[in-house]
């Protein structure tokens, strides 16, 4: 769903049961990690047509923190994969630079020596 028929729904509902009616939603269980929402999980109604149980929402909570640790654990790994990729193309591009840094300083330095003979 996009923005604008968010808004959409939005304006012709009144109330947010309103609201998830239309949408068709049933339950919403926000994803939180280190106290912050990084995602929802939007569930409509179930195929049986019951209602959700309070076990079927225990569960459904502790999926809900699982699912956050492995979403945060998987931005992470892909963090440290995207730096790691930064840190090896960085040392493609220095390597063997500070060898022909120091063979320049000697060439330098034997120059300076053959002029300061003349």
């Amino acid at each position: 769903m996009i923005r604008e028929e968010l808004k959409s729904i939005i304006k012709k509902t009144k109330t947010e049961e309103d609201i998830l009616g239309e949408l068709g939603i049933e339950v919403l269980l926000p994803l939180i990690f280190e106290k912050k929402v990084i995602g929802i999980v939007v569930l409509g109604n179930k195929i049986s047509g019951e209602a959700f149980s309070s076990q079927d929402l225990d569960l459904l909570s502790t999926l809900s923190s699982q699912v956050s640790i492995a979403l945060k654990n998987a931005s992470l790994f892909a963090e440290i994969s995207k730096r790691k990729e930064e840190l090896e193309r960085f040392y493609r591009l220095t390597v063997g630079r500070e060898l022909k840094m120091a063979e320049l300083k000697k060439r330098i330095k034997e120059l300076e020596e053959k002029l300061e003979e003349k």
